[in-house]
């Protein structure tokens, strides 16, 4: 059997004496060195899930941007092509107007080039009747009788041109 001595109770003191020593200069400084690990763990997780947070909020917020930005540069566009729709629709109308302007002084020119070409034409007409009525009449020619060949002349010189 095992017999209860001194020793036995020399050795449960030890134990106990052992247990409060490891207890006061072991154990309570491993478990604040614990607790101060497990508080900055904790710490680091909050501010982990806080930045998580942020970085989604900031997500969201860089995807309204860019949908903002995507909807402000269609509307650019749209303004550019308005703008420019515009710009060739005023383009077009000026160069009309120029085109009608550049049709009508043409016009104006041809009518009084035509009818200086006319004027020259029965200038040379004239002389060109007076001598051969001259020559005709040789000098039986009167003013009376130029006149009357001029006038003959010239209605049918008018007749000739109206037809062309």
């Amino acid at each position: 059997m095992i017999e209860i001595g001194w020793s036995l109770l020399f050795t449960v003191i030890n134990v106990l004496i052992l247990y409060l020593l490891l207890r006061r200069f072991l154990f309570k400084p491993v478990d604040k060195i614990l607790e101060e690990r497990r508080s900055i763990v904790t710490k680091n997780l909050a501010d982990a899930e806080e930045e998580k947070s942020k970085a989604i909020e900031m997500k969201k917020q860089s995807e309204k941007s860019i949908e903002e930005a995507e909807s402000v540069g269609a509307g650019i566009v749209t303004d550019a092509r308005k703008s420019a729709h515009s710009e060739y629709d005023r383009i077009l109308k000026e160069a009309d107007v120029k085109a009608k302007e550049v049709i009508l002084k043409a016009n104006d020119e041809a009518i009084i080039i035509k009818q200086r070409v006319i004027k020259e034409t029965e200038a040379q007409m004239v002389t060109l009747a007076i001598a051969a009525a001259a020559k005709i009449m040789g000098d039986q020619a009167n003013p009376t009788t130029d006149k009357e060949l001029y006038n003959h002349f010239l209605t049918k010189a008018g007749e000739n041109i109206d037809e062309q």
